[in-house]
């Protein structure tokens, strides 16, 4: 029994720290994020979620991107991000790769 008691009481432990280290990251997003917050206010009066897409809403609230290159992101509030999902494929080569850029140029 006592060993029982020993491990839930662990479980308990690392469920709370768990929860502290979430809640202390969603503070730092929420101050660091204020101009996608306001953003996110104003997207919702007309889309669901404050997004164009059901994949792009995050708790609490979406960032917005201001600029994209490559593989980096730029948020409205002035973050840099390394955007790892690539639109599932959509940006194999990136956001406004150079090469396709390049391409349509020169058909128009």
């Amino acid at each position: 029994m006592f060993n029982f008691v020993q491990k839930r009481f662990k479980v308990l432990r690392i469920w709370k720290i768990g929860v502290q280290s979430v809640t202390g990251f969603e503070e730092q997003y929420r101050a660091r994020t204020q101009k996608s917050f306001n953003m996110f206010q104003e997207a919702s009066k007309y889309l669901p979620g404050g997004v164009a897409g059901n994949g792009k809403f995050i708790e609490p609230y979406p960032i917005y991107v201001r600029n994209a290159r490559g593989a980096r992101l730029w948020d409205i509030d002035g973050y840099e991000y390394t955007d790892l999902l690539m639109g599932a494929g959509v940006h194999i080569l990136g956001h406004s790769p150079k090469v396709v850029l390049d391409a349509v140029k020169r058909q128009m």
